[in-house]
């Protein structure tokens, strides 16, 4: 019925029918954990920033004496505290560029909305005594980040529709 060459074409079209789903699929679920993965590289790199930063500046103030006084293990209760809020807070801010940037499409919103956060970051941290958010600052921030990311999203998908 079917020569071997048009037997051949058939299943390189049945190929690259289950191929399509398969990785059009694959695509859709990557698109959708986006945001997750987004989220875990800045905690990471943040992490792994601050260790380099805080190891740096431990070993330069060793060897080169360059901090009044001498650093001591004690300084670590404050500054791990402060990293790992600081990491949180800057995970959570992630969002804020990522979703603007998908709304208009655009790389140069992106930035700009990063800008905006950093700066609103700042005016954050100085309403606090201690130069870091508060934990109601942290939920605040938190649930502003949820309930805008819920609804832009939500319209965003009923456009589709």
């Amino acid at each position: 019925m079917y020569s071997s060459g048009s037997r051949f074409i058939i299943s390189n079209l049945v190929i690259g029918l289950l191929m399509s789903f398969i990785f059009l699929v694959y695509s859709s679920v990557l698109t959708a954990r986006l945001v997750i993965i987004i989220m875990a590289y800045t905690a990471i790199s943040m992490t792994a920033g601050y260790i380099c930063c805080s190891a740096y500046i431990i070993l330069a103030d060793r060897y080169f004496d360059m901090l009044a006084g001498s650093f001591a293990l004690s300084f670590l209760q404050t500054w791990i505290p402060m990293a790992l809020i600081t990491v949180a807070v800057c995970t959570i801010l992630s969002l804020w560029p990522f979703i603007i940037g998908m709304i208009h499409k655009s790389v140069p919103a992106t930035i700009v909305t990063s800008l905006v956060v950093i700066v609103l970051r700042q005016f954050m941290i100085t309403k606090n005594p201690s130069d870091q958010e508060s934990l109601l600052q942290i939920l605040l921030v938190a649930a502003a980040t949820f309930i805008f990311s819920f609804l832009i999203f939500r319209k965003k998908v009923t456009e589709l529709y």
